[in-house]
């Protein structure tokens, strides 16, 4: 381990418990020299967390590069809890595979704002918008969060041919 990490590692644990550490991933990944979130540097990344009893919340390898996370105490889970069978899930020997999968969070557009228009803006408004993103529909919202609906190419063409 590095000194830069070593350095970040006790600075982190240090306020993990009063100020738990709030730090983008791609910065994160940055202490590890790493741009990217490849397996190798995933493995590091934890084991070295773990090795000083800390872990990220969310997990860092779940969200979006540029979303931030904290760097908080490893929960210890408590004696006598059991798990049921239903909260196990079983592990395919057969395909000998790993599960892959991506979550919504890890994608750039679910991390963006959304491009919508309002009621009072144009047809020729949302069109242009919808040429420029290579969008098929838009929101239509009255305030930041009021969805009053959508405006899409079917609905402008249905609106031109009744005039």
């Amino acid at each position: 381990m590095n000194a830069q990490v070593q350095a970040f590692l006790d600075e982190a644990k240090q306020n993990s418990r009063t100020q738990p550490l709030r730090i983008s991933v791609r910065r994160l990944l940055s202490y590890w020299n790493a741009k990217r979130r490849g397996y190798w540097i995933v493995e590091q990344i934890q084991e070295d967390l773990n090795g000083v009893g800390l872990t990220t919340n969310p997990l860092f390898d779940d969200v979006w590069i540029d979303s931030y996370v904290e760097i908080v105490p490893v929960e210890v889970e408590s004696p006598g809890i059991n798990l049921s069978v239903a909260e196990v899930s079983p592990v395919s020997e057969e395909s000998g595979e790993d599960d892959v999968y991506l979550r919504v969070g890890s994608l750039s557009s679910a991390n963006s704002g959304v491009v919508s228009v309002s009621p009072h803006d144009t047809v020729r408004r949302a069109q242009s918008l919808m040429l420029r993103h290579d969008y098929s529909q838009l929101a239509v919202l009255s305030g930041e969060r009021d969805l009053r609906g959508a405006v899409s190419w079917e609905s402008i063409a249905q609106a031109a041919i009744r005039n």
